[in-house]
């Protein structure tokens, strides 16, 4: 695969088989009926050939998403390049890698170089993962910036900030999959991808699910009192 153009074309070696597992734009292009040759050449000028290997090196031992951890960061390239990642898995048809390449962008977001949200919003697809995650931080840090020019000043997504409230989550704690629902469109949703509703919903269950102490009502209390009760 010859990936980028002049100076920063670079050639890529994969196999088919593999490809077509991990892509729907490669299940097109190498279909199992067809017979293929010993080499095939595919031209992606249009591609960073640094983004392209990433997912090559993904695609040869495919890790499962991070989870977020507060205080920690993604490694080079992918502090810089999770987004175009992202954007090359949604073309290429690769859900897996492209939720591999959201996890890694949500974990180091806050210090992402020169603010890509801009760039999200002219670029992204509206109610695609990455956009609905774009929409919430942005109207989540616009509110807390407060008044003031900042770097989310005169974007799309900032006027969501009247719908921010002091309960809002931080978007990075969300459950990965609550970016691929229609709640993810809801900067308060309460549901399953909230860790705090979650455990709000357990401690709830276990009130719920505690069996009655053996006397209840007004037995009870009239024996906390000494007084005759109807069994008396």
């Amino acid at each position: 695969m010859r990936v980028g153009t002049g100076d920063d074309e670079k050639i890529f070696q994969a196999d088919a088989n593999a490809l077509r597992v991990l892509s729907g734009y490669f299940r097109t292009y190498f279909p199992r009926s067809q017979e293929l040759p010993a080499s095939e050449e595919i031209n992606l000028p249009d591609d960073e050939p640094l983004v392209f290997e990433m997912f090559i090196e993904w695609s040869k031992r495919p890790k499962k998403p991070i989870h977020y951890q507060p205080g920690q960061y993604s490694e080079e390239p992918w502090i810089s390049k999770a987004v175009p990642a992202w954007m090359l898995a949604h073309r290429l048809g690769a859900p897996r890698f492209e939720i591999y390449a959201l996890s890694q962008f949500i974990q180091s977001c806050a210090i992402a170089l020169r603010g890509p949200w801009k760039f999200i919003e002219d670029n992204v697809p509206p109610a695609s993962s990455l956009s609905r995650f774009s929409n919430h931080w942005v109207a989540w840090n616009t509110y807390l910036s407060g008044s003031g020019t900042n770097e989310y000043t005169g974007l799309n997504a900032a006027k969501y900030v009247s719908q921010v409230k002091a309960s809002t989550r931080d978007p990075r704690i969300l459950d990965l999959d609550h970016w691929y629902s229609d709640c993810g469109s809801n900067i308060n949703a309460k549901c399953e991808h909230d860790p705090i509703f979650q455990e709000q919903e357990r401690q709830a269950k276990l009130l719920r699910d505690r069996p009655p102490p053996p006397e209840w009502g007004a037995e009870a209390e009239a024996r906390a009192s000494g007084l005759p009760t109807w069994t008396s």
